[in-house]
């Protein structure tokens, strides 16, 4: 049984079509070639946390152990955060494309994990939260507010709209210990 040329040129064009469509004009192709290329240009690494594994008791030490693939780059830096910082180039944040992340430290313990992930994959990134830790508990409807997630060892914010030009679009954890020094010192 032989196929009419004409059926094997549409064949043959639907295969080269088909997959660039697909690369270019949906979330899903758009994300993946987005990872790719920044592994291509950047550092391939990437980092999948466990939010609600995550632990103020954790070291860098630590974090170095569980992400051996992170050039982390750390200095002593006094910030909000902590008194020592390290920073890391990364391709993607728990699935989504990313850019860096930063980990804080305060006196030698993990305090905050701030992600800054690609703005064009907000939604896929508050997807994967979702999947992870189940709906935020914050459910008002200001869109100028951050969605709130509880762990056990502390709380994961996410804003609730798309990032202005100047905004970081940024997943940030903060430990329960971190979050306790800032109830003390708003009660003195």
């Amino acid at each position: 049984m032989s196929l009419n040329t004409l059926y094997l040129r549409l064949l043959a064009l639907v295969v080269v079509i088909a997959p660039f469509v697909w690369l270019v004009l949906t979330e899903d192709g758009q994300r993946r070639t987005d990872q790719v290329l920044l592994a291509l240009i950047g550092d391939p690494a990437t980092m999948d946390i466990a939010f609600a594994k995550l632990q103020g008791a954790a070291t860098e030490q630590d974090v170095r152990a569980n992400f051996p693939d992170l050039t982390l780059e750390c200095a002593d830096r006094s910030s909000h955060f902590g008194d020592r910082s390290c920073s890391a180039r990364i391709a993607s944040f728990n699935g989504p494309p990313a850019r860096y992340v930063i980990v804080y430290f305060r006196h030698g313990k993990l305090s905050a994990v701030k992600a800054l992930y690609q703005p064009a994959h907000r939604d896929h990134a508050l997807s994967q939260l979702r999947t992870e830790l189940g709906l935020p508990q914050d459910q008002n409807d200001d869109q100028d507010s951050v969605y709130v997630w509880r762990t056990p060892y502390g709380i994961v914010l996410a804003p609730r709209s798309a990032a202005a030009e100047d905004d970081e679009p940024a997943v940030v954890w903060l430990s329960s210990a971190y979050l306790q020094t800032q109830v003390e010192s708003q009660n003195r």
